[in-house]
């Protein structure tokens, strides 16, 4: 196996257009047989606040910051994919 796949930076850029796929393929107009609409939405918005979790954490080094701005990350990554839930929801 090449080193550059090895690297964690490379497999998380490979699993972020892996994400992107999957939600391109939720998302557009044919949709994936025997999804509904809603739960695409869901999949697709939870697959975006993973995609932000893991930029941040990795292209961002929000992994070598200290706790309180990590944790402000993580609450903030939360708090946004509850809100777009929600109003989604409504």
């Amino acid at each position: 196996m090449p080193s550059f796949l090895r690297s964690t930076p490379t497999v998380i850029w490979l699993f972020l257009i892996g994400a992107t796929v999957a939600s391109w393929l939720l998302g557009n107009d044919f949709g994936v047989p025997g999804v509904s609409h809603s739960l695409a939405t869901t999949l697709i918005l939870v697959v975006a606040a993973i995609k932000l979790h893991l930029v941040g954490y990795h292209f961002m080094e929000l992994r070598d910051a200290p706790w309180m701005l990590r944790s402000a990350f993580n609450f903030y990554c939360a708090g946004l994919l509850v809100t777009m839930l929600v109003l989604y929801r409504l």
